[in-house]
């Protein structure tokens, strides 16, 4: 469709912005970001916020907002008005395990069926066992992302208290045994390692625990530690240069919280920098909305420290050409054909 090509032109323009720091000055940033989308092409729904794990990484142990599961009918309606747009991704997560909500499977066939292109999940893996796996499989799901983050039980103990390492293994090497079995290349599966400290030295004993389950379209990613706006304390790695562009979650992500709030970001954990709430507003309002316009600019203006949230966030320099902070592995069979070519 012409409408589907604008915004992927669109999307490549804005994208080089944060990729390639060389080759776009000061200036063109301000101009070309003047430009906003009238709808996020990516978007995530939190379904819950319920979790079964306390994780060293994550705010959600000293979450101030109420707990709850999204009701079916709010979600129904706001994929009802995204199928109407065209958005790139739509990811049912946010600050809980999608897999205690009762009716994840549901939620992701409603979205196949009104034709989103891409929906993705994130998990722990606790609770992946062989009857929700087989029902992800067979659902139209097209990314699942398993958090470990570890190679020994002493790491993962360490990072996600709660959690059994021993349990999360074997239910991830199931689910990509049954995939085979069933003949899905679908969902595409990831396994997430955050490197920090704690965790850095098993970084490659995790490539080499994993890359031998993966079919040709799963993969390994590697990426740095987030402080989450320094709301966690900085286990980082590595650290960002001082040269600073307005982030991205601005002009290409909206997260929309189970009981309907829009933070401006995902790093809002508690709800404090609202936009609105999708039970009174449009998602295309709230997007081009006062508010989100007004944190844009401030952006644009390098106003950065007048906003308490992104005064201390180092989202913008993970995801900028400057550092490695993502890395992408891929399958044995992959690396040896690309080896071979």
């Amino acid at each position: 469709m012409e409408r589907d090509q604008k915004v992927w032109d669109y999307i490549r323009e804005i994208k080089k912005i944060w990729w390639d720091s060389q080759g776009v000055n000061e200036k063109e940033v301000r101009e070309k970001l003047q430009k906003v989308l009238p709808f996020p092409f990516q978007i995530s729904i939190e379904i819950t916020n319920l979790c079964n794990l306390k994780c060293l990484m994550c705010c959600r142990p000293r979450l101030q907002r109420k707990i709850g599961n999204m009701e079916f009918g709010l979600y129904k309606r706001l994929v009802d008005e995204i199928s109407h747009q065209y958005v790139s991704s739509l990811y049912l997560t946010g600050d809980g395990e999608p897999l205690l909500h009762p009716q994840l499977i549901e939620m992701i066939q409603y979205a196949k069926t009104m034709g989103i292109e891409r929906v993705c999940v994130g998990t722990n893996c606790m609770l992946l066992d062989e009857g929700i796996s087989k029902q992800i499989i067979s659902s139209g799901l097209d990314v699942i992302v398993f958090s470990v983050d570890a190679a020994t039980q002493k790491t993962y103990q360490k990072l996600r208290e709660g959690g059994d390492f021993a349990l999360v293994t074997t239910n991830v090497r199931r689910f990509l045994q049954l995939k085979k079995e069933i003949g899905n290349q679908s969902p595409q599966a990831v396994i997430s390692f955050i490197r920090m400290k704690d965790n850095v030295t098993e970084i490659e004993s995790f490539i080499d625990m994993w890359r031998h389950f993966l079919n040709d379209t799963d993969y390994i990613q590697i990426r740095d530690y987030d402080t989450l706006a320094g709301q966690v304390e900085d286990r980082r790695v590595s650290f960002p240069e001082n040269n600073r562009k307005p982030c991205q979650y601005l002009w290409q992500q909206m997260v929309i919280y189970w009981n309907g709030d829009v933070p401006v970001c995902c790093k809002d954990f508690h709800g404090k920098c609202l936009m609105g709430n999708v039970t009174k507003n449009t998602i295309e309002e709230l997007w081009q909305g006062a508010k989100f316009h007004q944190l844009r600019q401030m952006h644009l203006e390098a106003k950065y420290n007048n906003i308490p949230l992104c005064k201390n966030c180092g989202s913008w320099w993970i995801f900028s050409a400057e550092t490695t902070g993502v890395r992408i592995i891929k399958s044995v069979k992959e690396v040896a054909e690309n080896q071979e070519g």
